[in-house]
């Protein structure tokens, strides 16, 4: 999994390991937690990383580089995570929910189911991001949600056609949308009204697996199963 926590660019290992990728080149390994975990994603919240290993997650603090178990109960079938103002969102896959968990002291309040309008399935998502609107990647497309109710965002169709998005980023200081699409080898780039603004081709986005933009440096930062690339975003 690749995060990125303020300024700084971390990678996750499968077994939990957390490096500092932040220089090129560069990367500095962190401590290692003293069991191995089973990483499906990581992301960041607030100065904390979150890993997330099947029903659990797992509190990583770079300052002091230490491990720490989160009180919270997680659906059975975890689908997607995402954090957004101390919140944390999980798609649910047997409900086709998603649930929203309050920070509380060393983990999470009980979760409350979220959507409030049902006719959009969300529980095969491939991805989950959030800057105030929730977006989900799901039944190959992309579906936005505003207090639980979904939006009327409209894609603008792209040539070949966009399919297998596993990875969505934007955040609350952008107005573009960017999608991660390995079976294709793209990214693309949309409004975050669903206009096309570009769209992006490269054989080494056949083995991504997470990405993370900082349009400040005007770079995608993608990681794959051996290293993080760079990619100019324009």
């Amino acid at each position: 999994a690749l995060t990125r926590l303020n300024r700084t660019l971390y990678a996750v290992s499968d077994a939990g390991s957390v490096l500092d990728v932040t220089t090129e080149g560069k990367p500095e390994l962190l401590e290692p937690p003293a069991q191995p975990l089973t990483v499906q994603d990581a992301i960041s919240d607030t100065s904390t990383l979150l890993l997330w290993s099947g029903d659990s997650l797992t509190l990583f603090t770079p300052r002091d580089a230490s491990y720490a178990a989160v009180e919270i109960t997680l659906p059975a079938e975890p689908r997607a995570l995402a954090t957004f103002q101390q919140r944390l969102y999980v798609i649910d896959r047997p409900t086709d929910q998603i649930i929203r968990y309050t920070r509380a002291g060393a983990g999470y309040g009980t979760g409350t189911p979220w959507l409030k309008d049902r006719t959009v399935r969300v529980g095969d998502a491939t991805g989950l991001v959030i800057d105030g609107s929730v977006y989900v990647a799901a039944d190959g497309t992309i579906h936005e949600f505003i207090q639980g109710a979904p939006q009327a965002l409209t894609l603008q169709t792209v040539e070949p056609t966009l399919s297998g998005v596993t990875e969505l980023w934007t955040d609350e200081t952008t107005t573009r949308l960017y999608a991660l699409s390995p079976s294709t080898g793209r990214r693309v780039v949309f409004t975050e009204r669903g206009s096309l603004v570009a769209q992006y081709a490269d054989d080494r986005l056949r083995d991504a697996r997470s990405v993370v933009i900082d349009e400040r440096a005007k770079l995608a930062y993608i990681l794959t199963s051996t290293t993080v690339e760079r990619f100019p975003l324009e």
